[in-house]
């Protein structure tokens, strides 16, 4: 999945009291969100991911029959920064003593960000989205006043009709969860296409003078209203627009320590905007330094017409396919998954069979982790072929020429015999022994066209789910977050393929672990075995990677199948310490399980999680349960083919 993208809320601005050595800055946290893989999008919608095909060919303008036409091919991917836009929120009283200096800060803000979409608008030709509403509320309820809407004028005039005097208390919870829903209400609408959000900002006005109300459940409604708003995201601004700047703002800055990040009606009316145009920046920046994963599928074209022949063997890297039909050829190269935006670069020969003028088309197909798709074009090659290929010269046969006749001699009379001779003996050489010569190795080459395919891939994985009892506490209505891993499991088992030989295997865990189902290819008993999970207390992790992996070395694994586990938790290792899960993972990946790790919440062994995943792209972390099917979807998406699918089991 799997760089990513980074929500940021901004500003829960309520009003209690604190003690002056808690107001101190601190660096800012973010939280990293993946985009959401298999969201529903509306129909007719292109990616907003694009890019650029660019072609060297070695053609010339005499081209003849028996010549050779060598394309090299790139295509590169591009997707913009923060293609889902920004979301603001502003949660306002209906009554404030600093009314003037809360409609300034709003006034920046909006300000900066209408700035930012005219910068990007004139570098990229492309429109930035900014959504905008209003959360107001009394002393007894909350209630969106505008609704979520990129037109950012209405937004403003919806804060603006705060009206000056004095307001203790009011449903802060209430008003928190109206401004998530707000939240969630954007990053659905069609103007998004399906993407995510880079940013999210939360700014919660609040206001207490302290001459009336139970300071003890202001206190615990605050702390509710802060943990709502964290369970989205983890930057925050607090501002106080109470008159009393020393009794009810100070109670209410308890919430944000960081000076930096919190306001009164004495701080500059930029300040808030100037530290959000400061965090997008950064965001900005981290995306160009490492892009985050925003691509599924990549496919490059080339349609060789009649009169032009593909050269056998000479793509690099070999095509994918190559069909043949009425004499056209058309090749294709496929990277799926191909999640970076990295270039790719592909290299073939073609040699033409006929004379007169031919044209090679192509074009490139990318979709992004959305599933929509957008279509890249090539320019075509004219290709003219004037010449055949000229026969090669005879070579002329030499003519013999007349031998001389010699006119006979005379035969000279025999002299008298001379004595014979002795013939001298020659010695004869003794030949040398030749060397003999040792064989050496032989290199031949092997051409391979392997592919792990989705449909061929075949995994043995093991579902582990968290059942302590923090995951009975309820996320949304009566939903709880053990109800979202069920869901989310479920999913997962949908997207097997058990006739053809997938098994999956249900382990849940606490104070030990339980393999509730062993690896098996009936999904009728997975399922059972999902709602038979029973919740109890503690976390053991290690317990949980110790039970998996033995359960894919032991009999039941089949061994051309692609070992992996799944681990989900909503909380820190107990009793054992986290460490000994981080050493039971690496011996289970170095026996080749694939190791996935999802942390629910925020009260988590981030750090350990992400060294127990295989990859650091398969270690995520997620704020609102109900995202999890989408993540399980991908994650059936993303388990590799196992050694034994490749030659030399590489």
């Amino acid at each position: 999945m799997r760089a990513r993208l980074t929500s940021v809320v901004l500003a829960l601005a309520l009003g209690l009291l604190v003690l002056p050595a808690l107001f101190l800055p601190g660096p800012p946290q973010a939280l990293a969100q993946r985009p959401t893989p298999g969201r529903p999008t509306p129909q007719g919608h292109q990616s907003q991911c694009a890019g650029s095909i660019a072609v060297e060919s070695s053609l010339t303008e005499t081209l003849r029959l028996c010549d050779t036409i060598t394309n090299t091919v790139t295509v590169a991917p591009e997707c913009l920064f923060c293609m889902g836009g920004v979301s603001i929120v502003f949660v306002r009283p209906e009554l404030a003593g600093a009314d003037i200096w809360m409609r300034q800060v709003t006034d920046s803000m909006i300000a900066e960000l209408e700035r930012f979409q005219r910068e990007f608008e004139r570098d990229h030709n492309r429109p930035f989205l900014v959504q905008g509403g209003v959360v107001s509320y009394d002393a007894d309820r909350a209630r969106p006043q505008q609704a979520m809407t990129s037109q950012l004028p209405r937004v403003k005039s919806a804060v603006q009709r705060v009206m000056y005097g004095v307001q203790d208390g009011g449903p802060y919870p209430d008003a928190a969860q109206q401004a998530v829903q707000l939240l969630r209400a954007a990053e659905r609408s069609d103007e998004t296409n399906g993407y995510p959000p880079c940013m999210e900002v939360v700014v919660f006005f609040g206001s207490f003078e302290g001459a009336t109300g139970d300071r003890m459940q202001l206190t615990a409604d605050v702390l509710r209203a802060k943990a709502i708003i964290e369970a989205r995201t983890r930057l925050m601004f607090v501002g106080c627009t109470g008159e009393d700047t020393l009794g009810g703002c100070g109670f209410f800055l308890y919430m944000q320590p960081n000076y930096a990040r919190a306001g009164t009606r004495f701080e500059n009316r930029s300040k808030f905007a100037n530290v959000m145009v400061k965090d997008f920046r950064d965001i900005e920046e981290e995306h160009k330094a490492k892009p985050p994963e925003l691509l599924r599928a990549i496919s490059l074209i080339q349609q060789l017409p009649v009169g032009i022949d593909y050269v056998a063997g000479s793509g690099q890297p070999a095509p994918s396919a190559v069909i043949t039909a009425a004499g056209e050829t058309t090749l294709r190269w496929d990277w799926d998954p191909a999640r970076q935006l990295d270039p790719r670069v592909v290299r073939y020969a073609a040699r033409p069979n006929a004379l007169g003028a031919h044209t090679i088309a192509g074009w490139a197909d990318i979709e992004d982790l959305q599933g929509l798709d957008r279509r890249l074009p090539m320019a075509s090659l004219a290709v003219s072929v004037t010449d055949p290929c000229a026969p090669p010269t005879a070579t002329p046969t030499p003519v013999p020429s007349a031998t001389p006749t010699r006119e006979p001699s005379a035969t000279p009379l025999p002299a008298s015999p001379s004595p014979t001779s002795r013939p001298t003996e020659t010695p004869t050489r003794t030949p040398l022994p030749s060397p003999t010569l040792k064989p050496g190795p032989v290199y031949l080459p092997i051409a391979l066209g392997e592919r792990c395919a989705p449909d061929r891939r075949r995994v043995d994985v093991v579902l582990v789910l968290d059942a302590s009892t923090s995951m009975g506490v309820p996320v949304s209505g009566s939903l709880t977050k053990i109800d979202a891993a069920r869901a989310a499991a479920r999913a997962f088992i949908a997207e097997l393929d058990f006739a053809h030989g997938d098994q999956a295997a249900i382990l849940a865990f606490n104070a030990e672990a339980r393999l509730m189902q062993p690896l098996t290819s009936d999904p009728t008993a997975l399922l059972a075995a999902i709602d038979a999970i029973e919740l109890a207390q503690q976390t053991c992790l290690v317990c949980a990677v110790t039970a998996a992996d033995e359960e894919l070395a032991g009999p039941r694994h089949q061994a051309d199948n692609q070992p992996a586990m799944i681990l989900l938790t909503d909380g820190r290792s107990n009793p054992q310490p986290v460490e000994a899960a981080v050493d039971r993972a690496r011996v289970a990946r170095g026996r080749g399980v694939v190791i996935f790790t999802i942390g629910l919440g925020e009260d988590l062994d981030a750090e350990a999680l992400l060294a127990m995943a295989s990859r650091p792209e398969y270690a995520f972390r997620v704020a609102d349960p109900a995202t999890l099917e989408a993540i399980y979807r991908s994650v059936a998406r993303d388990i590799p083919c196992a050694p034994a699918a490749f030659w030399g089991r590489r």
